[in-house]
């Protein structure tokens, strides 16, 4: 079950008023679920830190249970989201409109993000996967089958070290992924990794 941090993290998410330093929830291929860097953290804003997302992010794989309970979650935040795109469908007066139109405009419109867009937006991507070009620009991937997918891996990989974590995105995850591995692997991994990153230069 969730821990009372847990329970913290997903109040807050829903009464956070984000600003303009708070971290966008898209993951954009970033690993976050791999230790920030120290160097870099201490000239992140108090402000920065204050924010749910952030807070989510900096737990890593013990986040993992939380953003998969709240995959479902139709709760509305006030974090705007990020699913907006500048795109409009009409129909005639005399068309009418099913569900999927019904889904795909509500997508698209300027509103809120719930808890559930941003557990998928933290969780998307979080698989280590090579790249599909064929999935580019495709709609979300369903919440039951992300929840299928991320749940099956969490399991699989819950007592690994970060650097086993990013051993793997090296190796088996997407352009993306494996750069953000790479860079983890170079400010911290052993002399074996060495090896390893040698060959992606």
């Amino acid at each position: 079950g969730l821990t009372p941090e847990d329970k913290t993290l997903a109040r807050d998410l829903a009464v956070f008023e984000p600003q303009a330093s708070t971290p966008y929830y898209g993951s954009y291929g970033q690993l976050w679920i791999l230790p920030e860097d120290k160097e870099a953290a201490q000239y992140t804003p108090p402000s920065y830190k204050k924010s749910p997302l952030y807070r989510i992010r900096k737990q890593g794989m013990k986040a993992v249970p939380l953003l998969l309970a709240l995959l479902k979650d139709d709760f509305m935040t006030l974090t705007p989201s990020a699913q907006f795109r500048h795109s409009y469908r009409s129909c005639g007066d005399d068309q009418a409109m099913t569900e999927e139109m019904i889904t795909a405009m509500y997508d698209q419109m300027n509103r809120p993000a719930t808890r559930g867009e941003i557990a998928a937006g933290l969780l998307t991507g979080l698989v280590p996967k090579p790249d599909n070009p064929r999935r580019s620009g495709d709609a979300p991937t369903p919440p039951e089958e992300l929840l299928e997918e991320v749940k099956a891996w969490y399991d699989a990989n819950l007592n690994k070290t970060p650097l086993e974590l990013a051993r793997a995105y090296l190796t088996e995850g997407g352009r993306q992924q494996s750069s953000s591995a790479l860079q983890y692997l170079i400010r911290n991994g052993q002399d074996k990794d060495f090896e390893v990153i040698e060959k992606h230069f």
